[in-house]
C-alpha cells in the first residue's frame, strides 16, 4: 500500500532530492527490482530537476548531495536476486559512468563522509 502511493507520487510530479532521499532511505530493505529500476531511471533522467547546477559557493552541498543520492540508491541495489545480480552490477556501473565527470568535478569539494561514500 505504501509502495502503491510513493510509486504513484513519483509518477505524478517532480520531486525534489530530499524527497528522492527519505524514498531511497524509506525503501533500502525492501529489495524491489522493479521499485529499484524505477529509483535509478528517475535518478538518470531527472538529474538537472532532482539536483540543479550549483552556483558559485553551493559546489560542496551539490557535490555531498549528488554523492549521498548515489550511495543510497547503490546500497538499495536488490544483491540476492539470482540471475539478476550481473545485471545489477551493469547497471549501477552506468550510473556513474552518467554521472562521472561530475563526480571528478567536484570531488575536491566533498567533507570527509563525502569521500567516504564516494570511494
Amino acid at each position: 500500500m505504501l509502495h502503491n502511493a510513493v510509486a504513484q507520487i513519483l509518477d505524478s510530479r517532480p520531486i525534489t532530492a530530499a524527497e528522492f532521499h527519505q524514498v531511497l532511505q524509506g525503501f533500502r530493505n525492501k529489495k524491489s527490482i522493479d521499485f529499484y529500476l524505477k529509483l535509478r531511471t528517475l535518478l538518470v533522467e531527472n538529474t538537472d530537476s532532482l539536483l540543479p547546477r550549483p552556483q558559485a559557493g553551493q559546489e560542496a552541498e551539490w557535490a555531498n548531495n549528488l554523492v549521498n543520492l548515489l550511495f543510497t540508491l547503490i546500497s538499495n541495489k536488490p544483491m540476492k536476486s539470482g540471475v539478476y545480480a550481473p545485471q545489477a552490477r551493469d547497471e549501477i556501473e552506468q550510473v556513474l559512468i552518467h554521472f562521472e565527470h561530475d563526480l571528478i568535478d567536484l570531488s575536491s569539494h566533498l567533507d570527509a563522509d563525502g569521500l567516504t561514500r564516494f570511494a
